[in-house]
């Protein structure tokens, strides 16, 4: 049972990154919530905050991290 919700999770998160693809700049700017300038952009799937950036010079998103919302991200990641 816990390994079919683990999967559910992934595939949800893989399904939320996908839609990354046609329109990487779909994702909130991070620095829009913190007072360091940035280039991190997260989009939200399900419960959890998944962090990324746009490597423009190779027209690649870059999975950062993933966080649950509760977590205190901000604080994780030292920006501030």
């Amino acid at each position: 049972m816990a390994s079919e919700k683990i999967q559910d999770l992934f595939e949800q998160f893989y399904q939320d990154i996908l839609k990354l693809n046609p329109f990487p700049e779909i994702g909130a700017q991070l620095k829009s919530k913190v007072s360091i300038n940035n280039d991190y952009r997260y989009i939200l799937s399900g419960d959890y905050i998944i962090l990324y950036r746009v490597v423009e010079l190779k027209k690649t998103i870059r999975i950062l991290h993933v966080y649950h919302q509760k977590q205190n991200y901000i604080t994780q990641l030292k920006l501030k």
